[in-house]
């Protein structure tokens, strides 16, 4: 995944329930794994495995406003799988 215009830490990963995703919900299963040494520090893209989800301590700067986050895999971002968001004013 890639978030644009900003950088984070991966804090943790963790698997998430295939059914309660199917109704509409994120569950995570498992125990939370925290983030190896090779992903410590500031980036702006990690590695996300199958069925699984990332706890991110995200850092803004420069402007509050819409960002996008999503896949670096052409052919899912193709799909929509880019998502906005927006950043409010402190």
């Amino acid at each position: 995944m890639h978030v644009d215009l900003a950088q984070f830490h991966v804090i943790e990963r963790q698997g998430y329930s295939v059914v309660a995703l199917r109704n509409g919900s994120i569950e995570p299963v498992g125990m939370a794994r925290p983030a190896p040494a090779n992903e410590r520090g500031w980036k702006d893209t990690a590695v996300v495995n199958p069925r699984e989800i990332l706890t991110l301590l995200v850092r803004f700067e420069g402007y509050p406003g819409r960002y996008v986050f999503g896949s670096q895999i052409l052919e899912q971002a193709d799909k929509s799988l880019m998502r906005p968001y927006e950043v409010l004013p402190a």
